[in-house]
């Protein structure tokens, strides 16, 4: 029983030391960070406290998400990545505080300066990237996109083959069609319409078969100095020649001729 007394309290006193510990770890690196955005955005405190948001900030929020909140294999690889990323974003911040912090002993290397202006531009756009990304990976719009996504495959098939379909059937239903133009165009100009057109313009569903429709004569081909004429109205008109209607009179009826009687029959002669 006192053993187990002793190893419970060595339990409680390791927990004590290793909340301690980080405690201390997450404050250097906040302090650090804090001091070293000061040189490189001075005058702004309102970003010197954002910065702290994505390097210490951020990586125990993201150590939390990757515990505790997230799902899915891209949740959970986004949210572990970007806890070493902000982590090395930390540490970046550290070494540039200890060069720059007042200390004599070495000069700070000339690469120091570029180095930490780009450690804080990369970690706060790839924060800004991977909070996007870790709330589009959620499953359930994953599942819709994929879900979308077959939805746009299946109606690109169905109207690919649609159009297999048109293009096999384009006689037949280019019929119907002009069926139908032709009765709206009889109604358009009050002409008789028999009950099959009637039908047809009324939009009722009709069958039909493919017509071969005689090809139109070709117009008469002109030469430049005769199309310039029939413009201008000398030569030949650009128009097809009508024969005109002879103006005849009327003819007289032949009166049909009259029938001649027929001859009597001769009487046979007499012995």
């Amino acid at each position: 029983m006192k053993a187990f007394s002793e190893n419970e309290n060595v339990r409680w006193i390791a927990q004590i030391l290793a909340g301690l510990l980080a405690l201390i770890a997450v404050y250097m690196g906040a302090t650090m960070t804090y001091d070293v955005m000061g040189d490189v955005i001075p005058g702004n405190e309102t970003t010197r406290l954002l910065a702290l948001a994505f390097f210490d900030g951020g990586a125990i929020t993201w150590a939390g998400i990757y515990v505790y909140l997230a799902r899915g294999s891209k949740q959970r690889a986004v949210s572990f990545w970007m806890m070493c990323f902000d982590l090395l974003g930390v540490i970046a911040m550290v070494i540039g505080a200890i060069y720059t912090g007042g200390q004599n002993l070495v000069n700070p290397p000339p690469w120091l300066a570029k180095f930490i202006i780009d450690s804080v531009m990369v970690v706060m756009s790839s924060n800004l990237v991977a909070l996007y990304y870790y709330h589009i990976s959620r499953p359930e719009i994953q599942e819709t996109i994929e879900a979308s996504n077959l939805e746009d495959a299946l109606a690109n098939e169905a109207m690919q083959q649609a159009r297999v379909n048109i293009q096999r059937e384009a006689r037949a239903l280019g019929s119907i069609l002009a069926r139908r133009a032709t009765g709206r165009l009889k109604y358009r100009l009050a002409l008789p319409m028999s009950e099959a057109e009637r039908a047809e313009f009324d939009g009722d569903a009709i069958d039909a078969t493919a017509e071969d429709l005689p090809a139109l004569p070709n117009p008469p081909r002109l030469t430049f100095w005769e199309y310039l004429k029939s413009f201008f109205g000398f030569g030949r008109s650009m128009r097809s020649p009508v024969t005109p209607l002879s103006q005849s009179s009327p003819e007289t009826p032949t009166p049909s001729p009259v029938p001649e009687p027929a001859p009597a029959p001769q009487e046979p002669p007499q012995a």
